[in-house]
């Protein structure tokens, strides 16, 4: 028996002047109908609303939902409103098969097409000028949220979301403000000088060291300029990474250091627990070695035993500028991102010219997409240049 699927028939322009009806105040049905100037309740762009999770009815008033309440303050064509509703689109199961449906067919597709992949997907009794409506509404949903744009007869998918593409756009779009937030003040409490005096200190007992304290001195700054950057930073094994085999392994030359961000994250379609950073911090300066490789994929899968639904992405940073020549480079194909310490250093000392100039401030979303970035576009040695480019389309440097 075919599914009653009905998409509202409501346009994401409409349903954002809702929102902003809706921040004021929760409000009636008939409420919204006097706010918006209607001769009509709006029951699509309500329903609209609602079946994206934008709103929910309390004591018959219908009200945003909080996480979503700051959006309002915004106009339509600012960034994160547009990753607003991008969650909440691909978190749709029509427009979950419509992205998916695309993906597969290597980002694009007729508009005839579409409507008939995504009705049988459904398995939905749609009647022919249903399902034209529908699938109206879906492109018009998918453009407003940057997923998708229209060519001809064709549709396309935004390069980001292909199959072969992993970039995390789809965070939370607060956590990069509570971050920044978390950050200052963690920055107001402990001047950030402390902690790059630290730094300078652990730099200039690494020239002075030999081979075998060289790892861990390397380690210890790796830790510090992770920390500065926001995120949460072990070197040490507890009892819950104990019971799953999870070490954290100093060696001659370095060793493991695990990145967090306990966070609900979407990456394209998915929705995580959080994201991790296998990191293998190695002190060398001719070139990442091979053996580095197979340390951080052997970290990685621990981190993943730990937390199963975690994001894991993996790197090496060293002082090299870049992996050794042909096998180490190859080997790291097509996952592991070398980031040399230099630009780390570099890294940290933007966080704090932002915060004496009074900045947003770096946070581990932008880091985190530096390292997605340059795994789709398969740059694995990043350069300053290269992050430059990338932190510029979000926080300018």
């Amino acid at each position: 028996m075919k599914r009653k699927i009905a998409i509202p028939n409501t346009t994401a322009k409409k349903m954002f002047e809702l929102i902003k009806v809706l921040a004021i105040s929760p409000k009636t049905s008939n409420q919204i109908k006097t706010s918006l100037d209607l001769k009509k309740v709006p029951h699509n762009t309500i329903n609209g609303l609602k079946v994206l999770r934008f709103i929910e009815k309390l004591n018959s008033k219908w009200k945003l939902c909080e996480e979503h309440g700051n959006i309002a303050r915004y106009n339509e064509d600012n960034p994160t409103v547009k990753k607003v509703f991008e969650k909440r689109l691909l978190l749709y199961k029509p427009f979950k098969i419509f992205v998916k449906i695309m993906g597969l067919n290597e980002g694009r597709i007729e508009k005839a097409e579409v409507g008939d992949l995504i009705k049988a997907e459904l398995d939905a009794d749609w009647k022919e000028s249903s399902k034209k409506q529908y699938i109206e509404k879906l492109i018009n949903w998918g453009i407003f949220a940057g997923i998708i744009f229209t060519e001809k007869n064709w549709i396309k998918l935004h390069p980001k979301y292909l199959t072969n593409t992993l970039l995390v756009e789809s965070v939370n779009a607060d956590y990069e403000e509570v971050f920044d937030k978390y950050l200052y003040d963690g920055f107001s409490e402990r001047d950030i000088s402390e902690f790059l005096k630290q730094v300078l200190e652990l730099e200039n007992e690494l020239t002075r060291s030999g081979d075998k304290k060289k790892g861990e001195i390397f380690e210890k700054i790796v830790y510090q300029h992770f920390r500065i950057l926001g995120f949460s930073v072990r070197m040490k094994a507890g009892e819950k990474e104990r019971k799953v085999g999870l070490s954290y392994a100093s060696r001659e030359g370095g060793g493991d250091v695990g990145l967090f961000v306990h966070l609900p994250s979407q990456i394209q379609t998915k929705l995580y627990d959080g994201i991790a950073i296998a990191c293998e911090a190695k002190a060398t300066s001719n070139g990442a070695p091979k053996k580095s490789i197979d340390q951080v994929r052997t970290f990685s899968e621990q981190i993943k035993k730990l937390y199963p639904n975690y994001m894991v992405f993996k790197i090496v940073v060293s002082q090299s500028i870049g992996y050794e020549p042909v096998y180490a480079r190859e080997k790291a194909f097509p996952d592991i991102v070398h980031i040399p310490l230099a630009v780390m250093g570099n890294l940290v000392n933007l966080q704090a010219n932002k915060l004496r100039e009074n900045k947003r401030l770096l946070t581990p979303f932008d880091i985190i997409r530096v390292i997605s970035t340059s795994v789709a576009e398969g740059k694995l040695e990043i350069t300053d240049e290269y992050v430059n480019s990338i932190l510029q389309k979000t926080v300018p440097v």
